[in-house]
């Protein structure tokens, strides 16, 4: 078994955490990239309520897939796109 797998949540709920904190820092990671040093700024300017998108950033919560559609149109990024890391393979 490698690192990687040894590394991984074993428990279905464990799993969805962890997917749950890679979504949330993949959304963190690209809207630093397109220039927003706050996660409030870009809510507040594409009408996100403000702390609902910090929960999400963090992983807190799960994300509603119409709810990331909005981000990744605010953030003009594709589903590919976004998906296209090595956290997600």
């Amino acid at each position: 078994m490698s690192e990687k797998e040894k590394a991984k949540p074993s428990q279905p709920e464990d799993r969805q955490r962890e997917m749950a904190r890679l979504v949330g820092a993949r959304i963190r990671e690209l809207r630093i990239a397109k220039g927003y040093s706050s996660y409030e700024d870009f809510a507040y300017k594409h009408d996100m309520g403000t702390s609902q998108f910090g929960r999400y950033e963090r992983g807190d919560t799960f994300i509603q897939l119409d709810t990331l559609v909005r981000v990744l149109s605010a953030l003009e990024t594709s589903f590919s796109d976004f998906f296209n890391t090595d956290d997600f393979k």
